[in-house]
């Protein structure tokens, strides 16, 4: 099987960023008053944000009469707003992106807002290392869907099979897995064991390693 492109999720892949959407969360909250446990914002790791909201609010964690289109757009403004305070990226997958740029055609697709998504790929240098870059509102259903794997794959005018997609959540395994792509998961945010899904699991991505991954698909291991 040969790897003609490799898609990066961003949230918790590239940019240690989940922090970042649980701080604009609680300070949304805290405005309503609201207070969650660290459990809340786990489930929502790689989730998007509307079916976030949909699920606090079909669980009665939310007031039912809650605008949930206002608060998808505070959220917006809360994370670029601490996006200014600095980007937090995982070094290694910096390095990596930099590394596999120009000898690997690269993308990257997230459950992201748009604006989020390319403005912390443009702080950190690594916009341009990216053929196609897809976001939330690119896509009609997002992950755990397969759709933005699939356009992306379109798009990049390559077979889904022929694509690499490095996750590090249990929606974006499954959106990975359910487009008939090879996926490798980094534990970043989410424990092996929830990630077994994943066709590679590893603790730190590199050069080194993805294009290990990348030989034993070719050679048929």
């Amino acid at each position: 099987m040969a790897i003609t492109a490799i898609i990066f999720d961003v949230d918790g892949v590239i940019f240690d960023s989940e922090k970042i959407h649980v701080r604009a969360w609680e300070k949304i909250f805290g405005r309503m008053n609201l207070v969650f446990p660290r459990s809340v914002y786990e489930a929502g790791f790689g989730v998007c944000d509307r079916e976030f909201l949909l699920g606090l609010k079909n669980a009665g964690k939310i007031p039912a009469k809650a605008d949930l289109e206002a608060l998808l757009e505070e959220k917006v403004h809360a994370t670029l707003s601490l996006l200014e305070e600095g980007v937090p990226v995982f070094p290694s997958v910096v390095a990596t992106i930099q590394g596999l740029n120009g000898r690997r055609v690269l993308a990257a697709a997230s459950n992201s807002d748009g604006r989020f998504v390319h403005g912390m790929l443009r702080k950190a240098g690594l916009d341009r290392c990216f053929q196609i870059v897809l976001t939330r509102k690119d896509v009609a259903v997002p992950k755990p869907a397969p759709e933005i794997y699939l356009t992306c794959a379109r798009k990049l005018e390559v077979a889904p099979q022929c694509c690499l997609v490095i996750e590090d959540s249990v929606v974006g395994v499954t959106a990975a897995r359910a487009a008939g792509m090879v996926c490798l998961a980094v534990t970043h945010t989410t424990p092996a064991e929830k990630l077994a899904a994943a066709d590679f699991i590893v603790d730190k991505l590199s050069v080194k390693e993805v294009e290990r991954v990348i030989r034993r698909l070719e050679d048929g291991n």
